[in-house]
């Protein structure tokens, strides 16, 4: 006491015993080194992951047509992810173990005559010393206590034991145990402790009833009475020969079943069953009605030893020290730690079980303890197992799972004590393991507090504010300065353990700089661990480590580690796929249920990346006893949260149906989506997230595809006009002529549904349109139409001819008379070679020689000299795109028909040919419809209109039926103008003129009785037009819903290659810290490699040494640096800024040549037109893009349409990586006529 008056501030006083500071230094130690191993881990990766800084500190450069959208093929995942499938395949294989039988031989009182027993050896089985205890209730308590062991890990299995038994009651036991349990798995625990070991021959040893002779038990007959799958413990001394006899017998029993089923195959009267020579035996089996072909090899083996070693003796320990392992392993462990640790003048063995808390109640000492274990023998055994056999014994099945964990810790325990353990399937050796230094860091702190509250004396008293004496019968005493005030939180009984909280920072640095190896860090299974902490006795603890104050709480950590493990899954499909295997889909699932704002962006964005790469999960989030689509459907319906994290739950209720999955439908419109996405889509704040409006698009179109009851909710709702009102005609108005090679071709698959459902119109528009011209042609008022056509055809000779030599020599025309496939033509651009033809289109029933159209104006489309296919499509469509365009006053169709012509004409082949795909489907059915007008007229010539056969509906009720995109292509269909009484025609099959085109003023109705369905690229209703109110409309019964639905003529593969993006990494994305490859914008910053700008540094000091030769005048200037021959002429040259390479071009095709020798060297020749046909434009002019990344080639034509080229440059070195490819291509002036006229268009480009 007098030394407090020395003390220049408060402090306070404690006396502490000298095995307290010394445990305290060891703490202190452990954690000191823990984090110093943290820190240089975190440093070596930093190091390994930052390249040098060299002081180079240029900016980053613009670089152009290098989003998502330009470089990417626009195609799905195709790639298969490697670690997908196990767990989903292993977790159809699951199993329980429903049956567990407790063999137990100790015949206590008597030792084995083999087995000479030390004095004191062990004597304690399942922490009970039978010693001066009545034998037969000493094993009758033993049997109790393992029973309850084991009900930790199973509670509901059906348990039974064999207490000393004979032959006879293990052969009942074991039968029972099979009867009840039948396909199920069984465990069989054998406990030799007071019987001889096993034998060289295969046998263990039982007793007889009087207990005067040991009697053998044949593992053979065993295995036949256990049957399979079965799970066997074997804890005896030279425990390995019964694994290997066991091995030996299972061979034995598949040879007995071979001969068995030979015998009965020869001996069964017939009939016989038909059998083939490459049937297997189990197939014959089955077909001759014989039992299955036994699998013993297939059973589960844990034993406590090899073949020749004994059981360890210390008296410290028990006797059953591996059962004891396998069924209280954390009682075991401490045990252990003090033995090992010779502590036990400080700790009594009887510690051990005095350890409180729950097994199950995280909140406890023992059972975070537990929680820890569970952690650490997950996260070893996921580190050194293979991932297939990892599923199998630690995913399938609790109890097994339980039982490796805890033998992983067995290996450990009896090693230390000369005894290795055995297991079939084997497993790889794991004693060392770095992870169990932290178990054993854990049980010391474990016994520090078990120390504190088994000796609660009290050491420090408070006689005032300011004034503390200390009380206390300690040998030594200390004095400790304490910072702050003594508080009841420094004195209380239970700290809480910092692994978890060291593991995510681990898990977190890994994040940060050990991404590249493409390896998932060791800490994963311990994440999924915090995942379902259910630590909820504090709210928030205090704690001092490493000099700063942290604040640990129970959803503070759920919510870190879903945020880790949120970012780990957006590394890529590789991520998920180990996450998947090691057991995070119930943890993920479990949490649905949680009411947690917190959790939502996170564990949202996690279920988004899981159906992205494994889309059959959608199954399990549909399951009405759960109702997980619901946490989806909240986010969105959320009115606080933000936008942009909306996205993720829109597209995870768009996956969720995907594959027109009924279920989903059904309950996603009983829960209204579609009025939940009609408001989003409304909502004006929304407008800029345009990955949210494309997902609730995505979804509202999966939603109505086939679904009539969401179609029906969508009509009554009015969606369709908040969606996109006259989509085809606004939008073909709009984005024709978009710079966008990706919206040209989404407006091809959209029209098609417009197209298709009005076919008739649009077959009858183009005979109108061809009479039109014939009309011209012939008549005096058409000669200057005439003559402009006469130089049209000259020039389409021209172009034809100046081609041939490139059809020749392989350049394909449209593929429409090849077979059919589904597969994107492998000449497309980089970014749009995923547009597909239709084989609908293909089988055609012309032959391919014959144009569709040839039979009713052959003289009209075709000059006097005879075109190719591909010029007389382009004269076709060029004379009837002028006609088109030469009206003042157009109607929607012949708006849409010209949009169509005109992408039909695309730069971009892909595109060209998905229209010349709807243009040719129209021709053909009015070529069809011609030739039944031709026949008409030659039969009856005098017919009229009015006598046009009709079949009328019955009246304006007449059933609606729906399909996925479009009507049935039959002429049943086509409906006619509505007569007065409001009642709807359909021309029948025989019908002999088709309708004409309507005005839109001649039959336009009420909106307001009834709106008009505009279809859209991903739902088109097939309905009857122009019925005068919805409520006249009525469904009709599923036996009406006969008709197959029409397939699409043209498809791309954009819904897919959007739901890839869901597959890597994305999360910036969302967050709004990266574009999204969707938006505007052509440049994005990026660095030019290292080897650019040696490049460019190297091209700066050769220009500056010429520039001084030459203002010297000593340059020799009398030298040919390069020589260039050219086939043709050359239009326009440039050069390569970092490579040895000029381009050049004739107008036509662009050549790369190196000039690095006097004789430059031809490396690239490839067409401007990618092999375009229907293209004639001519190059004036090249530039150069990204000269210091990713260098481009841009081409301007002289009728101002601009072409991207990537010429496949690595950025590292001037070699080419691929082919040349086109990334875009678009007109640059939109108000400037395409079509090629009498005279051309004179531009500043033109030669």
């Amino acid at each position: 006491m007098r030394g407090r008056k020395t003390l220049p501030y408060r402090r306070c006083l404690r006396h502490v015993d000298a095995f307290r500071v010394h445990r305290l230094y060891c703490s202190l130690s452990v954690q000191f080194l823990s984090s110093i191993s943290l820190l240089n881990t975190h440093e070596s990766l930093k190091m390994a992951a930052e390249p040098v800084d060299d002081a180079r500190t240029d900016p980053p450069v613009a670089t152009w047509f290098q989003e998502s959208r330009h470089v990417e093929k626009i195609i799905g995942v195709v790639e298969e992810i490697e670690e997908r499938d196990t767990w989903r395949r292993y977790s159809k294989e699951r199993m329980k173990t429903v049956s567990v039988a407790l063999v137990l031989c100790l015949n206590i009182g008597v030792d084995p005559p083999d087995v000479q027993k030390p004095n004191p050896c062990a004597r304690q089985e399942c922490w009970i010393d039978p010693h001066g205890m009545n034998p037969q209730k000493a094993i009758a308590k033993i049997a109790s206590a393992l029973q309850k062991n084991y009900e930790r890990w199973q509670p509901r299995a059906r348990y039974k034991n064999a207490n000393d038994p004979t032959v006879e009651d293990v052969r009942r036991l074991c039968q029972s145990m099979r009867r009840n349990a039948k396909e199920e798995r069984v465990l069989f625990h054998y406990n030799g402790h007071g019987v001889p070991r096993p034998t060289e021959n295969g046998e263990i040893w039982v007793f007889n009833k009087n207990f005067t002779q040991y009697i053998p038990l044949s593992i053979f007959d065993l295995q036949s009475w256990m049957s399979h799958p079965s799970v066997y413990v074997w804890d005896c001394s030279s425990a390995g020969l019964i694994v290997r006899s066991f091995n030996r017998f299972a061979d034995d029993h598949e040879k007995e079943w071979v001969k068995q089923l030979d015998e009965h195959m020869e001996t069964r009267p017939p009939p016989l069953p038909v059998i083939q020579a490459e049937m297997k035996l189990e197939e014959k089996a089955k077909a001759f009605g014989f039992r299955k072909k036994p699998n013993f090899k297939e059973c589960i083996q844990l034993a406590a030893c090899s073949e020749d070693e004994l059981l360890p003796m210390d008296p410290d320990l028990p006797a059953d020290l591996f059962t004891s392992c396998l069924t209280t392993p954390i009682q075991i462990s401490v045990l252990w730690y003090i033995v090992k640790n010779d502590l036990k003048d400080r700790f009594p063995l009887s510690i051990v079980e005095k350890i409180p808390g729950q097994l199950t109640d995280r909140r406890t000492l023992l059972g975070e303890l537990n929680w820890i274990f569970t952690a650490i023998t997950d996260t070893i055994a996921w580190n050194a197992l293979p991932k297939e056999l990892f599923q199998k014994l630690f995913r399938l099945d609790l109890l097994l799972a339980s039982l490796f964990r805890s033998f992983l810790l067995a290996e450990r325990i009896m090693r230390a004590n000369q005894c290795h353990v055995v297991s079939r399937p084997a497993l790889p050796s794991v004693y060392d393991h770095p992870l169990w230094d932290a178990w054993d860091y854990t049980l010391d702190l474990c016994l520090s507090q078990m120390y504190e509250s088994t000796f609660p004396t009290n050491k420090l008293w408070a006689l005032g504010k300011e004034i503390y004496f200390t009380r206390s019968s300690m040998r030594y005493n200390i004095l400790i300065d304490l910072n702050n005030e003594t508080t009841s939180d420094e004195i209380a009984d239970y700290t809480h353990n910092w692994f978890f909280i060291d593991q995510l920072q681990a898990f977190e640095v890994w994040l940060k700089y050990g991404v590249e190896q493409r390896q998932p860090p060791q800490q994963l299974p311990v994440v999924l661990q915090v995942l379902l902490s259910q630590v909820s006795g504090f709210e928030c603890c205090e704690v001092v480590k490493e000099r700063f104050t942290m604040k640990m709480a129970r959803m503070v950590h759920r919510v870190k580690a879903l945020e880790l493990l949120a970012r780990f899954l957006d590394l890529g499909s590789w991520a998920v796929g180990h996450a998947l295997s090691v057991g995070i889909f119930p943890y993920v699932l479990k949490l649905l249920q949680s009411a947690t704002k917190e959790l939502r962006p996170w564990l949202a964005f996690i279920w988004a990346k899981i159906l992205a790469v494994e889309p059959s999960c959608q199954v399990d989030l549909i399951k009405d006893k759960d109702r997980g689509y619901m946490y989806f459907i909240q986010i969105l319906n959320d009115p606080h949260t933000n936008p942009r994290q909306k996205i993720v739950p829109a597209y995870v209720t768009a996956a969720l149906i995907e594959n027109n999955y009924k279920p989903a439908q059904e309950l996603l419109t009983e829960n209204r989506y579609v009025t939940l996405c009609i408001e989003l889509l409304s909502d004006t704040a929304l407008g800029q997230c345009r990955l949210l409006r494309l997902w609730l698009l995505i979804g509202l179109g999966r939603l109505w595809a086939d679904h009539d009851d969401a179609r029906w909710q969508a009509i009554r709702l009015v969606a369709y006009e908040r969606i996109d009102h006259e989509v085809c005609d606004k939008l073909s108005a709009k984005c024709t002529f978009d710079g966008s090679v990706l919206v040209r071709a989404e407006l091809v698959v959209a029209m098609q549904w417009f197209i298709i459902d009005f076919e008739n119109r649009f077959a009858n528009l183009t005979i109108d349109l061809d009479e039109k011209i014939e009309k011209f042609a012939s008549e005096p008022g058409g000669k200057k139409f005439s003559v402009a056509e006469h130089g049209l055809d000259h020039v389409l000779l021209a172009i034809s001819e100046e081609h041939s030599h490139e059809r020749m020599s392989g350049h394909s025309t449209l593929p429409r008379h090849k077979p059919p496939t589904t597969e994107a033509i492998p000449t497309a651009p980089r970014r749009s070679n995923s547009m597909n033809l239709d084989p609908v289109a293909e089988n055609s029933p012309w032959p391919s020689h014959e144009s569709p159209s040839k039979d009713f104006s052959t003289g009209l489309f075709l000059p006097k000299k005879r075109l190719s296919k591909e010029d007389a499509f382009k004269l076709r469509s060029i004379r009837q795109m002028r006609l088109l365009e030469s009206k003042t006053f157009k109607e929607q169709s012949e708006r849409i028909w010209l949009s169509l012509l005109r992408l039909s004409l695309d730069p971009i082949k892909r595109i060209a040919e998905m229209a010349q795909v709807l243009v040719e489907h129209v021709e053909q059915l009015a070529a069809s419809k011609h030739r039944k007008l031709s026949s008409a007229h030659v039969n009856r010539p005098s017919i009229t209109r009015t006598e046009e056969k009709v079949k009328e509906v019955s009246d304006g009720n007449a059933p609606v039926t729906f399909t996925i995109g479009s009507p049935v292509l039959s002429s049943s269909n086509s409906l006619g103008p509505p007569t007065p009484n409001g009642h709807i025609r359909k021309l029948s099959e025989n019908s002999i003129l088709p309708d004409r085109p309507r005005t839109s003023s001649r039959n336009k109705l009420d909106s307001s009785a009834m709106p008009v369905f505009h279809q859209s690229a991903i739902f088109t209703p097939k309905r009857n037009m122009y019925t005068p109110t919805i409520k006249s409309l009525s469904k009709l019964e599923d036996s009406a819903f006969t008709e197959e639905p029409v397939p699409a003529l043209v498809s791309t593969e954009f819904v897919p290659w959007c739901a890839k993006r869901f597959t890597e990494p994305i999360l910036d994305m969302i967050q709004g810290h990266a574009g999204d490859g969707l938006s505007d914008r052509l440049a994005v910053k990026s660095m030019p490699s290292d080897w650019a700008y040696h490049k460019d540094e190297g091209l700066l000091q050769t220009a500056k040494r010429e520039i001084h030769l030459l203002t010297t005048m000593t340059a020799q200037c009398d030298t040919q640096q390069l020589f260039v021959r050219s086939d043709r002429e050359a239009t326009s040259l440039v050069w390569s800024q970092l490579r040895p390479h000029l381009y050049s071009c004739d107008g036509r095709m662009i050549v790369i040549w190196r000039w690095e020798s006097q004789k430059a060297l031809c490396v690239r020749r490839f067409s401007s037109a990618d092999g375009n046909p229907f293209v004639d434009d001519v190059v004036c002019d090249m530039h150069i893009l990204n000269e210091m990344t990713h260098e481009l080639l841009m081409t301007g034509s002289d009728n101002g349409m601009i072409r991207v080229w990537d010429p496949c440059y690595s950025i590292h070195s001037h070699e080419f990586e691929a082919e040349p490819c086109m990334i875009t291509a678009a007109y640059l002036l939109k108000d400037v006529t395409r079509t090629v006229a009498e005279k051309p268009e004179s531009t500043v480009y033109s030669v």
